[in-house]
Parts: C-alpha cells; structure tokens; sequence
C-alpha cells in the first residue's frame, strides 16, 4: 500500500489482476456502476461520475452492479445498490465513513467540492 499524496493516513490498495495488470484505487470511494465506465460522459451516467472523480483526482474503486430497467432485481450488485439507497439506480458513490451520494450530477458535485 501507498500513502495517497495530501492525505495523511489514507491508504491507497493496489492488486494485481492477470487480465488487467496492475490496478491502484482510492480506498475512500467506491463507485458503483452499471456495466462499466464506458462511453461518453454526455450521455452515460455511469462515465460523467467516474470522468468527474477522476478529474478531481480520485481514483475510485469501480464495483459494476450489471442489471437495467426491470431486470435490476435479478443482480446482486443492484440489490445493494437499493440496500444504500432505497432504489435500483446507479451511479452511486460511497465514501469510506458510510456517506452515500447517489446520482451523477450529485457526484460530479461532490468531486468538485472534494478534491484528491
């Protein structure tokens, strides 16, 4: 583990994956996506937020949910997803004390007003 730059005390984790290779994360944030971060920012929720923490300087841990529309019961990770927030939507960010922020526009905010 590395100390993050401006943050005494906060850890960052890195794991080896043999498809992917080396991966580091900001263990303060984990962003819960549908498929992934993929495509434009303009018209994917899901990029805007993770684009947003990243530009900010935040290396979110991406957990994918899978699931859409009404199949969302189906999966696992969209299960949780309404466990923290009362509904099936993501993106959804969780902070290391618990704090949830739903919504990308509300993440987005909040990486602005919270640089890494």
């Amino acid at each position: 583990m590395s100390r993050i730059a401006g943050a005494p005390g906060i850890a960052r984790a890195v794991f080896r994956s043999e498809a992917f290779g080396l991966q580091e994360y900001d263990r303060r944030v984990t962003l819960y996506v549908c498929y992934g971060t993929f495509g434009p920012a303009e018209r994917h929720a899901c990029a805007r937020a993770h684009k947003a923490l990243v530009a900010a300087g935040h290396a979110p841990k991406v957990s994918r949910t899978y699931g859409c529309y009404r199949t969302d019961p189906l999966f696992g990770g969209r299960r949780h997803v309404k466990r923290l927030t009362g509904n099936f939507e993501v993106p959804t960010l969780v902070l290391d004390d618990g704090a949830v922020i739903d919504g990308s526009r509300e993440i987005a905010a909040w990486a602005a007003a919270n640089p890494a």
